[in-house]
């Protein structure tokens, strides 16, 4: 997910690494979304390290009644622990966005944006998000770092400040008469975004789905019900011939467990048999009179792309290690950690014996080498009685059948990661549900309020006297494949362009168009005319 900051020196676009960093995500998401640091100032910087913000105290527009302390706070009104398990994510390069902190465990609103690489800082401070919008030459991050400080690193001559952030979902509600060209009594009209989830986890095997507990399923409204029209006061309904409303849907993230909306909100997704599913729904809701209530529903499938394998933070070279008897160390390596369907992976694998034990050593041979990659699905993880499924999808061994060398025996294995064959038996593609997305492969790396989906590559060493060594290396599925990705990054850079120029307290929507049944051109804006006393097709 992405978030924009509108600054005083231009706009600086944030990808905000969900998957890795959940709950720092979701905090600084909500914080967002909430205007907690609309009209906060960048109030220190440090020309060739960083320039730090996030001091929701210092606000020039009060966004609750509650006071905050010196300093800001989090979402959950007190510092949460760090998020640092994730290698990959490094204060590795210039547009890094940090939490600052005063020691472990003490996040709470302050964040900073690297000028340049700051490696000292990997371990003590949890990165959540690189910018992918600004850094540009000459953009907001220079303009940022060229500003005069004092010698405590306070701007000189002017307040820097971020104005507002903008998630949000845009589109016309159009209504016309079902038949004919009779108006329409309308009295108001809202639409509301409906998030809905189910699990099921025994649905995938007939004999336990009758015996397992039944579907469980919850449905929330994200963002907040928009009133898109009222008849003017006093009058129950009115005549309507035609009606195009614009609406803007913002999303928020709530401030704690009292609220519903807090979470970043997973993408579409059905899993087989629906062992699991996420869906939305634009729902609109038109009264007609005082008693006849319609709703209408319309199926919207979102995705999610910060786990595209065209990031950068996905593509550097990720290692782990385990050890067996102290004797031989089993180290895996990849260059990238995050896929799509049909995407090459390709493992560098080590076996180092243990110099102080190589009397050991010498004796133990190396009989295969598997790889594979396995899914597991957590449903109900946030319950009192979570539940958790693992399947392998791909497994490849190679024999190997040596005695294990004294530097070192090193290989490389190679997969496809596997995709679902979505053709029928005469290969055609069938057109996927309104709900959801046509993805190629059964699942991807996604947490749900119901449930969670993590992948992990594993390497184990079949060995002869030692003990087998087998590791796990957590790894990021993404719904395409790198070529996907590299046609998604325009996408999201257009969007990036849309958002820069939209003010969540004043969206400037286009103005509604309403014709009432007693208007001039009623019948014109439906297509008909009158041609003396009969209604004939209208040719413009």
């Amino acid at each position: 997910m992405s978030v924009t900051l509108h600054t005083t020196f231009g706009d600086i676009k944030l990808e905000v690494f969900c998957e890795g960093v959940p709950k720092t995500a979701e905090n600084f998401l909500a914080l967002c979304a909430q205007g907690a640091y609309d009209s906060t100032p960048f109030h220190r910087i440090i020309p060739g390290f960083m320039v730090q913000g996030g001091d929701i105290s210092q606000s020039t527009k009060p966004f609750t009644d509650t006071t905050i302390p010196k300093g800001g706070t989090s979402i959950w009104g007190q510092p949460f622990e760090d998020e640092i398990r994730t290698p990959a994510l490094r204060h590795n390069s210039r547009g890094i966005a940090s939490m600052a902190n005063k020691g472990p465990g003490t996040n709470g609103s302050q964040f900073f944006i690297t000028f340049k690489e700051a490696n000292h800082l990997d371990g003590q401070n949890t990165v959540f998000a690189r910018v992918i919008g600004g850094e540009q030459e000459g953009g907001p991050l220079d303009r940022l770092e060229n500003v005069a400080v004092d010698k405590k690193g306070r701007p000189q001559e002017q307040k820097i400040f971020i104005d507002r952030v903008t998630p949000r979902i845009e589109g016309t509600v159009e209504i016309r008469p079902a038949v004919g060209t009779a108006p329409v009594n309308i009295s108001f009209i809202t639409i509301s975004l409906h998030k809905k989830e189910t699990i099921h986890s025994a649905a995938d095997s007939v004999t336990k789905k009758h015996l397992a507990a039944p579907r469980k399923d919850i449905v929330d409204v994200i963002g907040k019900e928009m009133l898109l029209y009222r008849c003017p006061s006093g009058r129950d309904h009115e005549e309507i011939a035609s009606m195009d409303l614009p609406f803007v849907i913002f999303i928020p993230f709530g401030r704690g467990a009292q609220e519903t909306h807090r979470k970043v909100p997973p993408a579409s997704l059905q899993l087989p048999s629906r062992t699991a599913e996420t869906y939305y729904e634009l729902v609109v809701q038109v009264q007609q009179g005082r008693s006849d209530q319609k709703k209408y529903t319309f199926s919207v499938p979102i995705s999610r792309f910060d786990t595209l394998s065209t990031f950068g933070m996905y593509n550097r070279r990720e290692t782990k290690e385990e050890v067996s008897d102290h004797i031989v160390t089993l180290q895996s390596s990849i260059d990238r950690w995050s896929y799509g369907p049909l995407d090459p992976i390709r493992v560098d694998i080590r076996l180092i014996p243990n110099m102080n034990a190589m009397h050991k050593a010498k004796r133990v041979t190396i009989q295969k080498i598997t790889i594979g990659i396995e899914e597991e699905i957590v449903y109900d993880h946030e319950g009192d009685e979570p539940r958790r499924k693992s399947k392998t999808l791909i497994k490849k061994s190679e024999t190997i059948g040596m005695k294990l060398p004294e530097p070192l025996f090193a290989t490389s294995l190679g997969m496809v990661f596997p995709a679902k064959d979505l053709r029928d038996s005469d290969g055609v593609l069938p057109r996927s549900k309104p709900a959801f997305p046509l993805y190629a492969v059964h699942g991807f790396t996604t947490t749900a309020n119901l449930y969670k989906i993590e992948y992990y590559l594993t390497v184990k060493a079949h060995l002869k006297d030692a003990k087998d060594i087998y590791l796990k290396q957590p790894i990021v599925v993404c719904p395409w494949d790198l070529a996907g990705c590299r046609a998604e990054m325009e996408a999201i850079e257009q969007a990036a362009k849309d958002a820069s120029h939209v003010d969540a307290t004043n969206p400037m929507l286009p103005s509604a168009r309403i014709i009432r049944g007693n208007d001039p051109d009623a019948l014109h804006c439906l297509g008909v005319t009158m041609v003396g006393k009969v209604r004939k097709p209208l040719i413009d």
